[in-house]
């Protein structure tokens, strides 16, 4: 219904979903400042994720084939 992953896929989701969940906090925070800094460092995340993202999926198949 709110196709949480493709919000995911643009700036502008993350951005909006960060809101959200900023709104339904019981304290005070400014996550939906992030985003200047997230643009800012981008490449550096990007690089970050595609060295962390193959290790992820190993480990997840290791795990289903490991699971009963």
């Amino acid at each position: 219904k709110y196709d949480w992953f493709e919000n995911y896929s643009t700036i502008e989701g993350v951005q909006k979903t960060l809101k959200g969940i900023g709104s339904r906090t019981k304290f005070q925070n400014n996550l939906h400042e992030i985003i200047p800094v997230f643009e800012k460092n981008y490449s550096h995340l990007e690089n970050d994720f595609l060295n962390f993202f193959p290790q992820l999926q190993s480990h997840c198949k290791s795990f289903v084939f490991i699971s009963p």
